[in-house]
């Protein structure tokens, strides 16, 4: 059962005894993708506001942002499909 679906990431968080972020979250530092200081706490703040998601994040899912990154973007999907 889905409990909550996050904006612009599309990432929805599932009932679960570990909370889903975590790994995601190891995912997308071991990439570079997140700032290896940031928590998951900061992560759920940032992606539960479709702007500051956008100004972290939208490189990864909007092409219409400026520097949008294509390999990275597989990436970061990938990082949202395993956790």
């Amino acid at each position: 059962e889905i409990s909550e679906c996050l904006v612009g990431s599309e990432m929805c968080i599932r009932d679960s005894n570990e909370d889903p972020v975590v790994p995601l979250l190891k995912c997308l530092k071991q990439y570079g993708l997140a700032e290896q200081s940031m928590t998951v706490e900061d992560y759920k703040a940032i992606v539960s506001d479709e702007s500051k998601d956008r100004d972290v994040f939208g490189k990864y899912f909007d092409e219409s942002v400026p520097g949008y990154d294509a390999a990275k973007a597989k990436q970061y999907i990938a990082c949202q499909t395993e956790a």
